[in-house]
């Protein structure tokens, strides 16, 4: 593993302290793992919750290296195209300090969850182990509880292979009423516990982090891009993770899934009934406004 070079690259909008956390592991884990490269790189974009003089601090004291990228919001509507623009930022870093991407392992991940919760240094690196010493597998992602939440980021044959929320979309467009059934028909009901998840090899998927092996492409495949047409409804990953053959999710590999994203799934049978009625309502105050 001494050849083996780490480069974790996370993105950083008002995380407080789930950016806190998680830099404070990757920190000890590079402590922990003195005599191999592992760079931090730490991407910020219009924080407002002093996330950003926090970064500047870790920065001085040399722990991260990092690159500010402020107004965005104000010149970029997409959301999705934002965030690809800060994940090229750190696409870009590789480009400019690597002439080859052999041995290079690249974690890219979001600061808004707590992705150490459930592990230590000795079973991360555990995990990029066996990604390097494995030959027919280039990137691995993790499982989250109670449910699997990004649906967003997923394709996999025979569990979800189409844009949920493109549809979901274009149906609540339509059909402005109900929209819980659209919700459930392509997203919740696809949001599985981890007993219940069968399929691990999947064409896309993320889950707020994954780790990759760099060695299967060449440096002009470093870009995230989105779709012109679709730039709210088609995740940066999907074709960042086409250029990849051999991606799996890792069943031993667990992060708490963000409350937000499963919070109908997490609710008692009384909470998904409050759930449904307030939707509904929801659903009627829009139908009033159009």
């Amino acid at each position: 593993m001494n050849d083996v070079k780490i480069v974790f690259c996370g993105l950083s909008k008002n995380c407080g302290s789930t950016l806190v956390k998680n830099l404070e592991f990757i920190d000890k884990f590079i402590d922990s793992y003195k005599d191999i490269y592992i760079r931090s790189i730490v991407i910020e974009s219009d924080s407002e919750d002093g996330s950003l003089e926090y970064l500047k601090k870790l920065e001085a004291n040399s722990s991260i290296e990092l690159f500010i990228e402020n107004n965005l919001e104000l010149t970029i509507s997409s959301r999705i195209e934002r965030i690809a623009i800060c994940r090229n930022i750190g696409l870009e870093y590789i480009k400019k300090n690597f002439v080859s991407l052999d041995n290079l392992i690249y974690i890219p991940y979001d600061n808004d969850i707590n992705l150490f919760q459930h592990t230590n240094e000795k079973k991360f690196m555990s995990l990029i182990e066996g990604l390097v010493n494995e030959k027919n597998v280039s990137g691995i992602f993790p499982i989250s509880d109670p449910y699997y939440y990004d649906i967003f980021a997923l394709r996999a044959k025979g569990w979800v292979n189409y844009n949920a929320q493109k549809i979901v979309g274009k149906l609540k467009r339509t059909i402005k009423f109900f929209s819980f059934i659209w919700n459930y028909i392509f997203i919740f009901r696809n949001q599985l516990p981890p007993n219940k998840i069968k399929i691990l090899d999947v064409e896309s998927a993320f889950g707020g982090i994954g780790i990759y092996n760099l060695k299967y492409l060449s440096l002009s495949d470093l870009q995230y891009v989105v779709s012109k047409n679709d730039k709210d409804f088609y995740s940066e990953h999907i074709e960042f993770n086409k250029k990849f053959v051999g991606l799996k999710i890792n069943i031993d590999w667990i992060i708490n899934a963000p409350y937000q994203h499963v919070e109908y799934k997490s609710q008692s049978i009384s909470g998904k009934i409050k759930y449904i009625f307030k939707t509904i309502k929801y659903d009627f105050m829009n139908l009033n406004k159009s």
